[in-house]
């Protein structure tokens, strides 16, 4: 058994130079060119204003007769099929239609689509009404959704992504002592990978977590989060987790761009880290070189595969949604662009005998491989901490506690080949590092 370890740049006593690298970029730099599924088109709808564009990737009505798309998140199904949740609407209402929109799944056989819309996923429980879908894989591996927007935060469960979708009830808050959110709309939902609760983000960018349940009761942890990175106008914020940190990417629809928020713990000190992507910029490149631009980008989502993101999927149109009018050749679909998760998270391919990772100047952890096949983290540190041995995915698989100074050893074949986060808590801080294991 061989290990590679990584490390998180402000955690490393030996600084590697990817990461240094790493460092310097913001999140719309890890964006990949688009692979073209079919050969790009000049004669299709919205091509006039985006540039020849590929109608194979993701999931649109090509002849933009019949519907528009929006939401779109994905999950690949064990059958290794790709699955969308997405809504929709008839495209002779235009763009203000999406308030009659329905939820439908639709099925690719590749991440990049195209995807087929293969019918709404409630349709008996209010005529399939539907928006600001998402989607959700169990811990007993059923799925669930919830839907927002034009409905106050519906969940639905499944046992398999191709349903059925049964309503399991509306979001439940307690306000914990804080204004409960205004209006129930944009809710990014994930399960938080140190305790297993739920945990949501909402478009005014209030986290609440849930340890009694899938319907809440949902604690509100503080005032927004956006209060801390003085943003303006900001919505579809989609919420993850990767690399030891909690992730958000939110848009400001007033200044037209996006950006990437940041917390170790995903309830406070979230932080500013640069822009995420911006429709004016040429971040939407086939990999002939071709660039696309949207007249909008909006309600990002993430697909994640082995603890990292590997596509965003976006929901874009072509021109100012107030002139998208129906029958005018004008509307949205969903688009999926692949991402360099790896790089993100500070992956590099660099072997070390043992790592040595400092927190403070006086107190270091190591963890290292043994002859035997074995994982050591070495914790130093003499007050009480709780340590977490995580799956990429965010499940905790080990925890261990202390009060002093001790090594904490892992069976290898236990844990068998993967990527795995070592996180510590200790005096009000987190150590984090990441450990590859083949």
């Amino acid at each position: 058994m061989s290990f590679v370890y990584f490390w998180r740049l402000t955690t490393i006593l030996v600084c590697m130079t990817a990461l240094i690298h790493a460092a310097e970029k913001t999140l719309i730099d890890y964006f990949l060119p688009m692979p073209i599924v079919k050969p790009l088109r000049s004669d299709k709808w919205a091509c006039s204003i985006v540039g020849k564009r590929d109608i194979g990737n993701g999931m649109e009505d090509t002849t933009c007769k019949r519907y528009c798309y929006w939401d779109g998140p994905v999950i690949k199904g064990p059958e290794g099929k790709f699955h969308m949740l997405a809504s929709r609407w008839d495209e002779s209402g235009g763009h203000w239609d999406w308030l009659s929109s329905v939820g439908i799944h639709a099925v690719s056989d590749s991440v990049m689509g195209p995807y087929v819309d293969k019918g709404m996923t409630w349709p008996n429980d209010q005529a399939g009404k539907g928006h600001n879908l998402t989607i959700l894989e169990l811990e007993d591996g059923t799925y669930a959704s919830v839907v927002s927007d034009t409905r106050p935060g519906d969940f639905f469960t499944a046992p398999s992504l191709d349903g059925p979708w049964t309503f399991a009830g509306s979001i439940q808050i307690d306000a914990n002592g804080f204004s409960k959110p205004s209006h129930i709309a944009n809710l990014s939902i994930i399960i938080r990978p140190d305790n297993g609760n739920f945990m949501i983000v909402e478009r005014g960018g209030q986290i609440m977590i849930s340890s009694g349940g899938l319907i809440g009761p949902y604690k509100v942890q503080g005032n927004s989060v956006y209060n801390e990175v003085n943003l303006p106008n900001l919505e579809d914020p989609v919420l993850w987790y990767s690399g030891g940190f909690y992730h958000i990417v939110v848009n400001s629809w007033s200044e037209r761009k996006a950006f990437h928020l940041r917390s170790e713990d995903g309830i406070k000190n979230w932080t500013n880290v640069g822009r995420a992507f911006d429709p004016k910029s040429d971040f939407l490149r086939y990999t002939d070189g071709t660039v696309n631009h949207w007249n909008k980008i909006e309600r990002p989502g993430v697909i994640l595969e082995n603890g990292h993101v590997t596509h965003f999927t976006f929901s874009v149109i072509d021109v100012e949604k107030e002139n998208d009018l129906g029958g005018d050749n004008h509307g949205s679909k969903v688009i999926v662009v692949p991402f360099d998760g790896r790089g993100f998270d500070g992956v590099t391919t660099a072997k070390y005998e043992a790592a040595i990772i400092t927190r403070r100047a006086d107190e270091t952890v190591m963890i290292f491989s043994s002859r035997k096949g074995a994982v050591s983290i070495q914790v130093p540190y003499k007050s009480a901490y709780t340590g977490y041995l995580l799956k990429m995915d965010g499940r905790c698989i080990k925890t261990f506690r202390g009060k002093k100074a001790g090594v904490f050893t892992l069976s290898g074949k236990s844990l068998g080949a993967g990527v795995f986060i070592v996180k510590i808590h200790n005096s009000g801080k987190w150590f984090t590092g990441t450990i590859v294991i083949n």
